[in-house]
């Protein structure tokens, strides 16, 4: 099959729901196999559905269904590189503030430990591409144990349509945790590899702020098709 065709036949498997919008498209080795094409194949049909608004490339996911706003004029995306900058002023100040009451000795797996579940949406996502590392900047909305909003930078390297990438990652969030009121800091490292999606994900220490002073702990990260569930394991609070 030659570009054109498939791409034909992919739109016609989104016009009758086999594919829901703002789903992600399988995988380029899914797709060379289930048409038995070649890569550039099938590259190039993906870039016609992208083209005509069918599928828009999302970088850190893949091809998803749809126009999902992942394209912002210049304007936004500098304002939104002007909000990370600001949150990493404030992360650092937030770091300095709180050396003295973080302990090295915290540790998420000993000690009084609450545990808490939550769901993060992402609201606004803008990505550059580039020549080796890819940028993606985000804000979520957090629902259930944790309530606020949220501000990514994510750094990448690899072919996630592939399944075979690395990216690590930077989240500052702000609201409240089981009604504690402050502003703490996620740290995010993962690979994909043959299928295996992997994540590693911590409080920062030292980010926690207000309520959330003194707060350490670990993530385990859940993702969905729209959302990203994530059950947190925290310690250094108050009672």
């Amino acid at each position: 099959m030659d570009p054109d065709e498939v791409a034909a036949d992919l739109r016609r498997r989104i016009e009758t729901g086999e594919f829901a919008p703002g789903s992600r498209l399988p995988s380029l080795a899914t797709l060379r196999e289930q048409y038995a094409a070649t890569d550039g194949v099938v590259r190039r049909a993906l870039a016609i559905l992208a083209d005509h608004g069918d599928a828009s490339d999302v970088l850190g996911i893949g091809f998803v269904v749809g126009d999902d706003g992942t394209r912002f004029p210049d304007d936004e995306l500098r304002e939104a590189r002007e909000r990370l900058a600001r949150d990493a002023a404030d992360l650092k100040a937030a770091l300095a503030e709180n050396a003295s009451v973080w302990r090295s000795s915290g540790d998420p797996t000993t000690g009084d430990l609450r545990t808490t579940e939550a769901t993060s949406t992402v609201e606004h996502c803008v990505a550059e591409p580039g020549a080796g590392i890819h940028r993606v900047a985000a804000t979520k909305a957090w629902t259930g144990g944790l309530v606020g909003t949220s501000e990514e930078l994510m750094l990448s390297v690899g072919d996630p349509v592939e399944s075979t990438a690395g990216f690590v990652a930077l989240e500052v969030f702000r609201g409240s945790v089981d009604g504690r009121e402050g502003a703490l800091a996620f740290q995010y490292y993962r690979t994909m590899r043959d299928g295996e999606d992997r994540w590693i994900c911590e409080v920062v220490p030292g980010s926690g702020t207000g309520d959330l002073t003194g707060i350490f702990g670990s993530v385990e990260i859940r993702p969905g098709r729209t959302a990203q569930h994530a059950r947190i394991t925290y310690g250094g609070l108050a009672s």
